[in-house]
């Protein structure tokens, strides 16, 4: 189902199945499932995801240029998302058996968070701001 709004900026990952990427983002952090496009034989191309209306695009890489995040030995960047239920996120992450790399914490930044990776090795950081 194609969205009409189009953000200034959007998520944009590699991975090597990106057809399996997508369905573990909807499973793991519970974005909606979107659109799946596939080559002339059948190949998963382009998954994507949906918080939203935002969407997060998961795609075939393209070796030498453009590699999944699991190639890479350090981490280049992450994916930030601010909503409201920091912690029943953090128990569906958890249950998919997403990889955890911190649990929900009270950051001195003002924050409640908690950091996951996704299929692919990219770290999910997800937020809600703390009011005093």
């Amino acid at each position: 189902m194609p969205r009409n709004k189009t953000p200034s900026i959007s998520t944009f990952l590699f991975s090597d199945d990106p057809e399996a990427s997508q369905k573990f983002l909807v499973e793991a952090f519970g974005l909606a499932e979107g659109e799946l496009s596939r080559d002339d034989k059948g190949k998963a191309l382009v998954g994507r995801a949906y918080l939203g209306d935002y969407a997060v695009s998961v795609a075939r890489p393209h070796p030498g240029r453009m590699e999944a995040a699991s190639h890479a030995n350090v981490l280049h960047s992450l994916v930030m998302v601010y909503l409201d239920d920091v912690d029943s996120v953090y128990e569906k992450a958890k249950a998919a058996d997403a990889k955890i790399e911190y649990e929900p914490t009270d950051m001195p930044y003002g924050q409640r968070e908690f950091g996951a990776r996704d299929a692919d090795g990219n770290l999910w950081c997800f937020a809600k701001e703390l009011t005093a």
